[in-house]
């Protein structure tokens, strides 16, 4: 996950948990489902980031099993396309 993107879904996560406090100290049923809602949402998020990094980890994979193929212009241009 991203730093930034782990930073967002974080503070998202604590604003509803925040939210969803006061809601419940209000009473106001309205406030808490929004927090709630917000809690979802930073869940979604922390999960979309978790999905992305697991691509990356196989497509890190695939290029380190490449590595031991005879066919190093093939791995070039891996390499070239994934640092470029």
């Amino acid at each position: 996950m991203s730093l930034e993107a782990k930073f967002k879904a974080t503070a998202k996560n604590i604003e509803g948990k925040i939210q969803e406090a006061v809601g419940e100290l209000t009473g106001d049923p309205k406030t808490q489902a929004e927090g709630k809602a917000k809690q979802v949402e930073a869940a979604v998020q922390h999960t979309v980031e978790n999905v992305k990094n697991k691509v990356k980890e196989v497509n890190h994979t695939t290029i380190t099993s490449l590595e031991s193929l005879d066919g190093r212009q093939i791995i070039w241009a891996v390499y070239s396309d994934e640092t470029d």
